[in-house]
């Protein structure tokens, strides 16, 4: 199922505000505004932008993507429409009211060029930030001191860790995925509770990001049963403040 179609069943099933993840990959620009016009006009409302990955080559070599545009010429195209102008700058006969979000990764091995990229972002029209999962808050902190005139809600991705392994892999060949010692150990340390340690860890991250972000995204696939009433606790304990009305 694409995301659009995805998050068109949720709202209209749950009666939740979705936010849908848009990637510029493999679409031109046209598709791009036909798609985010088509989703306005079916009540969607939030929106994260993205570049995505380029196509597996391996088996496929003559796959190929299109990019016309990356994450924030995608930005740009919803500031735009919001602004009731399409992508060529014609005036639209209604603007759009798209509340638009951004991918930031405090993580990555080149602070600078992600601080350029997030500001970019945020000048092109994101409201709001996403980060990466994270396991500690170390670059988050160092990233936020380094926005202060650029200052936007930020949302805490939170994925628990199930095992050692899992853990060891992240930290050592997933690039810009910092995993501190300390929780390293602590997955080393754990044995056959590993996926207990995972979520507990994941509280405590809550619990101590509270007071530094103004919300979370929880990913629990694979998590130990009752995984989402305890991080939901671990946020009530300390909730942090919420996003202003899109």
């Amino acid at each position: 199922m694409s995301p659009l179609g995805l998050a068109l069943h949720l709202q209209q099933r749950l009666q939740v505000e979705a936010i849908l993840t848009v990637t510029t990959w493999d679409k031109s620009i046209m598709t791009l505004q036909a798609d985010l016009l088509g989703a306005h006009a079916l009540g969607i409302r939030n929106v994260v932008c993205r570049t995505g990955n380029p196509p597996l080559r391996g088996d496929y070599p003559n796959v190929d993507g299109i990019w016309e545009v990356d994450s924030v010429g995608l930005i740009g195209l919803l500031d735009g429409l919001n602004r009731g102008r399409d992508s060529n700058g014609l005036v639209l006969e209604a603007a759009t009211s798209f509340y638009v979000g951004a991918r930031c990764n405090p993580g990555a091995a080149d602070l600078q060029a992600e601080l350029a990229r997030t500001r970019a972002k945020i000048a092109a029209g994101a409201r709001f930030l996403v980060t990466r999962p994270l396991y500690e808050l170390e670059a988050l902190r160092r990233m936020m001191a380094a926005l202060p005139g650029q200052r936007v809600p930020i949302l805490l991705a939170v994925q628990p860790l199930h095992s050692f392994s899992e853990a060891e892999y992240l930290r050592y060949e997933v690039p810009d995925v910092i995993v501190p010692d300390a929780v390293l150990e602590a997955m080393r340390r754990a044995g056959d509770a590993e996926g207990e340690v995972g979520l507990r860890l994941a509280e405590e991250l809550l619990e101590e990001a509270a007071d530094l972000v103004d919300g979370v995204v929880l990913s629990l696939t694979g998590a130990p049963e009752g995984a989402l009433d305890r991080l939901l606790r671990a946020l009530a304990r300390r909730r942090p403040a919420p996003l202003p009305a899109s």
